[in-house]
C-alpha cells in the first residue's frame, strides 16, 4: 500500500504523550489571558518560563507555543476570558484514549478541547455547558449553553490495557490490518508505521493469533518509544511539511526531515508553517488576484490586436486587387451606371443582363458577385470580396478603403499602447510579488520567561552581573523576601521612595564599575528623578545587615526594611538608557525592551535612547521612544514593515521603564 498521508490533527497516542508531558508543567499555572486566531485559541499562562501559550484548536491540535499572532477580538474569546482568566490549573487529563483533553481548575471549572472533526472548545461547570467555541446539535449530543455536556460516544480504549483476546478481536473484526490498527486509536500515521516496521501489507485481512501477538508487541514498542521520546521530527516533501512525530518514522525514511528538541516544538513548527502560508496568502492574495485579472485583460488585448492586424492586412489586399484589376472594375461600374442612369433599366433587368454576360464569359461580369436594390455592388476577385456603390469610381473605392485602413491603424496603435501599459503593469506586479515572496515572513515569539522579568533588570558591563529592581512597594518586598540571597548586595537611594535594587552574587564578584552602574539604577528609579534632582547618594549593604522586624511598638510599611550597616556611594548621577533587543531565529522574531545605565546598554540592546530628569511628560517620552524604535526596525530588519514593527514595540513596556518626566538625548 503506497502511502500518501499528510498529518492534519494529533492522534490519540500523541495526545496521551502530550498530556503526560504537560501535566507537570501546566498543573499549578494560571491563565493570564485568552487570545484567538481564526478557530485556534491561545491560553497565555503565568507560572511557567518557556513556551507560555497553550494552543487549543478544536479539531486539530493541542500544544505549547511561544508564537504571537494578530489576535482577533471576538465574542467567543471575550466569554472565555470571563471564565478562564486568573484561574489556576488543577489537573490535565485525556478522556479514555480519545482525542479529547480536559483541563480542570481549582474551583471545579473544566475546559474541554475536542480534537476531532466538528470538535469544540467547551467550558463546563458541574457537568453543564457555560460556553463553547461553536454550538451544534448532533445525532447523539448537543453543544449548547445550559445543556449537560456529553462526551462523544464509544471512545477508543488504551491499546496497552486491552487483554490479548480483546486485542486480537479488534484486529480480526476490521476489514484490513491497517483498519484494525486504526480501531486501536493509533491513527493513520502510526498504523502505517506498524505495517512498515513489521513488513506487512496494510491490506492484509487475515489475522491469526501469532500475528496478533506479533503486532501487539510492535504496538507496545511504538507507544513506549513515543512516550519516552525527548525529541520531535517534522518530515518534508518538496520542502513542505507533511508529517510530525516524536520519533523517527520508517515510513518516511525517504523524506527530508527537521529535528527539534521536543515534540511540542515540532508540532508548533508544523502548524505555524500552515499559519505562515495563510498569512502569506493574505498578503499576496489581492496582488495575485490583480495579476490574474490583468492577464485576462492582456489576452483580450492581444486578441484584439491580432484581429485588427488581420483586418488591415485584408483591406490592403483588397486595395491591391482593386488596382491590379482596375480596368475590369471600372468597366463593370461604367456599364452598370449606363444601364441604370442612361438606359433606365431596373435592378432586376440589370441583374439579368449580368447573368447573361457571365454565361458568355465576359470578365467584367464574372467579377460581380451580387447587385443589391440600393445600388451596392459586391465584387469577388481571387476569393477576396469587397463592395462599392455603382456610382463610385475605382479611385473613390480605394480611397474609402484607405480611410478604413487609417482608422484601423489608429485603433491598432492605441491597442498596442494599451497592451504595453498592461505589460508594464504586469511587470510591476510580478516585481512586487517577487519582492513579497523574497521578504522574510516573520512570526513574533515571546522570549523565554525568566523570574526577573517581573521586575526591572539589567546586566552590568564589567562582570555581567544580574541587577534587579523593584517596581513598587509590593515588588520591593517580594524581591527582598523571596529572591535576596546571602551572596547578593542590596542598594537603595538615600531618599525615601525608590526601588530596592539587588546585585545577584555581587558580594563576592562586584567591582567598582558594577557597583556604580547598580547605584545609578537605584538613583534613577527613586523619587529623586520625579523631583528633577540630577544626583543623589546611594547606599549598599547585604542580606545579613537588613531586617524586616521593626522595634517593638513600631511598624514598617510594605517594601520597607531596617538597615544595620551600610556603605555610601556619593553623588550618583541620574541617567538611564531604554533600549530594544531584537532576536531572529529563521522566521521567528522576538523583541525585548530593557532599561540600564548608559554604560551597560550596548550589550543589552540594538537600539536605545538616553534619558535624564526633565520636564517632558512620561507618556510623550514613551511615544517618542516607540517611534524611534519603529523607524529603526523598518530600516534595519529585512522585510520589516510598519505593522510588524509596531507589534514588536509595545508602548506599555516602554512606559513602565520611564522613571518620570524626562529629557531625551538621542532620539533622532
Amino acid at each position: 500500500m503506497e502511502w500518501n498521508y499528510v498529518d492534519v490533527r494529533l492522534s490519540s497516542v500523541e495526545i496521551a504523550k502530550l498530556v503526560n508531558d504537560y501535566r507537570k508543567i501546566l498543573v499549578g499555572a494560571y491563565v493570564a489571558n485568552v487570545y484567538q486566531l481564526g478557530n485556534t485559541f491561545y491560553l497565555k499562562l503565568r507560572g511557567i518560563s518557556d513556551r507560555r501559550f497553550l494552543v487549543l484548536h478544536p479539531e486539530y491540535r493541542f500544544n505549547l507555543s511561544d508564537k504571537v499572532f494578530e489576535w482577533s477580538n471576538t465574542p467567543t474569546v471575550r466569554i472565555l476570558r470571563k471564565y478562564l482568566r486568573n484561574r489556576r490549573i488543577a489537573s490535565l487529563e485525556q478522556h479514555y484514549f480519545d482525542r479529547i483533553i480536559s483541563i480542570r481548575f481549582d474551583d471545579g471549572l473544566e475546559l474541554i478541547c475536542e480534537i476531532i472533526p466538528r470538535g469544540a472548545l467547551v467550558v463546563v461547570k458541574d457537568g453543564v455547558i457555560l460556553a463553547a467555541s461553536r454550538y451544534q446539535k448532533m445525532k447523539d449530543r448537543e453543544i449548547k449553553v445550559g445543556v449537560k455536556y456529553e462526551y462523544p460516544p464509544n471512545p477508543p480504549r488504551d491499546p496497552l490495557k486491552l487483554s490479548d483476546d480483546e486485542f486480537e478481536e479488534m484486529l480480526r473484526k476490521a476489514r484490513s490490518l491497517y483498519h484494525g490498527l486504526m480501531r486501536l486509536g493509533l491513527g493513520p500515521k502510526y498504523s502505517l508505521e506498524i505495517c512498515k516496521r513489521e513488513n506487512l501489507p496494510c491490506e492484509q485481512s487475515e489475522v491469526d493469533t501469532d500475528l496478533a501477538i506479533r503486532i501487539r508487541k510492535a504496538v507496545r514498542k511504538l507507544i513506549s518509544e513515543i512516550f519516552d521520546s525527548k525529541m520531535g521530527v517534522v518530515y518534508l516533501r518538496e520542502n513542505k511539511p507533511i508529517l510530525f512525530s516524536p520519533i523517527p518514522l520508517s515510513l518516511a525514511s525517504n523524506c527530508d526531515k527537521l529535528e527539534f528538541n521536543s515534540f511540542d516544538e515540532a508540532i508548533d513548527f508544523y502548524f505555524s508553517h500552515s499559519i505562515m502560508k495563510s498569512i502569506e496568502e493574505q498578503m499576496i492574495g489581492p496582488i495575485d488576484s490583480k495579476r490574474k485579472e490583468l492577464l485576462k485583460i492582456i489576452e483580450r488585448q492581444k486578441a484584439s490586436i491580432s484581429d485588427l492586424e488581420a483586418k488591415i492586412e485584408k483591406l490592403k489586399k483588397v486595395v491591391e486587387l482593386i488596382y491590379d484589376n482596375y480596368l475590369q472594375i471600372d468597366s463593370a461600374l461604367r456599364a452598370i451606371r449606363k444601364a441604370k442612369d442612361v438606359d433606365g433599366l431596373d435592378w432586376d433587368e440589370i441583374r439579368e443582363k449580368i447573368e447573361l454576360a457571365k454565361g458568355r464569359g465576359i470578365k467584367e461580369a464574372l467579377i460581380i458577385k451580387s447587385v443589391q436594390d440600393d445600388g451596392t455592388i459586391s465584387f469577388q476577385i481571387d476569393k477576396v470580396s469587397f463592395s462599392a456603390n455603382y456610382r463610385e469610381n475605382v479611385n473613390e473605392i480605394a480611397s474609402r478603403i484607405y480611410e478604413r485602413i487609417k482608422k484601423l491603424e489608429e485603433k491598432l496603435s492605441g491597442a498596442k499602447q494599451a497592451l504595453e501599459e498592461s505589460l508594464r503593469e504586469l511587470e510591476k506586479i510580478d516585481r512586487i510579488l517577487e519582492e513579497e515572496e523574497a521578504k522574510p515572513k516573520y512570526i513574533i515569539v515571546e522570549p523565554r520567561y525568566e523570574w526577573y522579568y517581573g521586575f526591572r533588570w539589567f546586566r552590568t558591563s564589567k562582570n555581567n552581573l544580574l541587577v534587579v529592581a523593584g517596581k513598587d512597594a509590593q515588588t520591593n518586598d517580594t524581591l527582598l523576601r523571596k529572591y535576596l540571597e546571602d551572596s547578593d548586595l542590596v542598594l537603595h537611594a538615600e531618599i525615601p521612595g525608590g526601588a530596592v535594587v539587588i546585585v545577584k552574587h555581587g558580594k563576592k564578584i562586584a567591582e567598582k564599575e558594577d557597583l556604580e552602574e547598580a547605584a545609578m539604577y537605584a538613583a534613577s528609579y527613586s523619587k529623586a528623578w520625579r523631583e528633577g534632582i540630577t544626583a543623589v547618594d546611594v547606599f549598599y549593604t547585604d542580606k545579613k545587615n537588613i531586617s524586616f522586624s521593626p522595634p517593638s511598638g513600631t511598624y514598617l510599611k510594605k517594601g520597607a526594611f531596617i538597615v544595620y550597616k551600610k556603605e555610601l556611594l556619593k553623588n550618583i548621577g541620574l541617567k538611564l538608557a531604554i533600549g530594544m533587543k531584537i532576536t531572529i531565529n529563521n522566521n521567528f522574531v522576538s523583541s525585548q525592551i530593557v532599561a540600564a545605565p548608559p554604560s551597560a546598554i550596548d550589550t543589552l540592546a540594538d537600539y536605545y535612547c538616553i534619558l535624564h530628569p526633565g520636564k517632558m511628560d512620561k507618556s510623550q517620552i514613551a511615544k517618542m521612544i516607540r517611534l524611534y524604535f519603529i523607524n529603526k526596525l523598518i530600516c534595519k530588519l529585512p522585510g520589516c514593515d510598519k505593522h510588524l514593527a509596531a507589534k514588536l514595540v509595545r508602548i506599555e513596556k516602554i512606559a513602565e521603564l520611564i522613571p518620570g518626566p524626562s529629557e531625551i538625548e538621542c532620539v533622532e
